[in-house]
């Protein structure tokens, strides 16, 4: 608290990419957009990556992205979701 009672916490947050919401706003103008792609865990305890859009594994040229070790499998899911998003 600073010397007026008011609080010097931010009235503002960064999240997701480039978008700031009040967070003394009861109604966000901009709600982040979900990411088109995601890694998970299949079955078989191997990582794969998700493209949402496509409903199928992701691409890398002629290689799908599945059985993957999750460091792998999380880096190319951050990769696409950062050079991809302003195609969609």
């Amino acid at each position: 608290m600073g010397m007026t009672g008011v609080s010097d916490a931010p009235k503002y947050r960064l999240l997701e990419r480039y978008v700031a919401i009040d967070v003394n706003d009861k109604k966000p103008r901009q709600v982040p957009s979900p990411k088109r792609f995601e890694a998970f865990l299949d079955p078989m305890n191997n990582w794969v990556v998700w493209d949402h859009k496509e409903q199928y594994f992701a691409e890398v040229g002629a290689r799908y992205l599945a059985s993957l070790p999750e460091e792998r499998a999380k880096a190319f899911c951050t990769m696409l979701n950062i050079l991809l998003s302003k195609n969609d």
